[in-house]
């Protein structure tokens, strides 16, 4: 079952009651909300994820309702309830969705060792993947985009899952967090891109998301192995440029953009060293979105495959 198989209204009840199980790749999330306003969103940008609503085995449980205590009784606040337990402080409830996405981010970086887990996102072509890690300002969701709508297949957005076993990239595609400019940017490249209405007065300031190409649902259970490393950032008026890190530069850059490494220990330790040793990373430098699209596009099919080089 889909999630558009539902009406707003049906949607709207279910998650006020028993809540849903959104299947988005990698995780299943049991999702709960007594706030109506969640239900359109849902809809408009997860309606070709799978749902069950049937109880299911969830790697989290997410619910959104009105936060305790007497104070908010009366106010338009929210709360996020993570396994139960309050998370985040209390958030106007006209920014539900977006507390939403973030609350499963936190879910996903907070509890899962399973993969080297990246704060990048990831994209595939011909079946090679190309990560683009950074801190956020950095331009890499805006870049992600980009390709996602140029040829690329999307394999996540905020976090990359690196699979321990053989070095792959599992993918986990939603939702890509647009932000101030890079909306208009966004909707200027690709016009049949579907961006959700703006979410103004957050903390990074005004946000939209753009629904996942379809290419990305398609595949969703196909991983790729990254071949290509990015360290993007974004710079008004500057011509691109790419400049290939040293190997100890790479690794220590991952490093720093990695939510678990130091929880995954050896383990991580030998999967990042991996995935340095066959990977080339590059700084990028850009302010031309469709200019920085084909110099990567470029770069990325002139590498020989890693079961080549080998």
């Amino acid at each position: 079952m889909l999630l558009k198989d539902l009406s707003t209204g049906d949607l709207s009840r279910l998650l006020a009651r028993t809540g849903i199980h959104l299947d988005t790749g990698a995780f299943t999330t049991r999702l709960q909300s007594t706030i109506p306003d969640l239900a359109g969103p849902l809809v408009d940008l997860y309606g070709d994820y799978a749902i069950d609503v049937v109880p299911a085995i969830d790697d989290f449980r997410v619910r959104i309702g009105r936060p305790r205590g007497w104070r908010h009784t009366f106010s338009q606040a929210g709360q996020v309830y993570i396994d139960g337990l309050p998370s985040f402080p209390p958030f106007p409830r006209n920014l539900v969705f977006p507390m939403l996405e973030s609350a499963m981010n936190w879910c996903i970086a907070k509890d899962v060792l399973r993969y080297l887990t990246f704060h990048s996102a990831a994209v595939a072509r011909d079946g090679r993947a190309m990560m683009l890690a950074g801190a956020s300002g950095s331009g890499k969701s805006t870049l992600c985009a980009a390709l996602a709508h140029s040829g690329w297949r999307l394999l996540s957005d905020e976090l990359v899952l690196l699979r321990h076993d053989d070095g792959v990239i599992v993918a986990n595609p939603r939702p890509i967090s647009l932000k101030n400019e890079a909306i208009g940017l966004i909707s200027e490249l690709a016009p049949d891109a579907h961006v959700g209405p703006p979410h103004h007065g957050t903390a990074k300031g005004t946000i939209a998301f753009l629904r996942a190409p379809s290419t990305a649902l398609q595949q969703v259970k196909v991983p790729a192995r990254p071949e290509l490393i990015i360290a993007p950032s974004f710079r008004p008026g500057a011509s691109t440029e790419l400049h290939e890190m040293g190997k100890a530069e790479g690794f220590m850059w991952l490093v720093e953009n990695s939510v678990n490494y130091f929880s995954t220990m050896e383990r991580g330790f030998d999967s990042l060293s991996a995935l340095v040793d066959r990977c080339p990373v590059y700084r990028v430098f850009y302010s031309d979105l469709p200019e920085a699209v084909a110099a990567l596009t470029e770069l990325h099919q002139g590498l020989p495959r890693s079961d080549e080089a080998a």
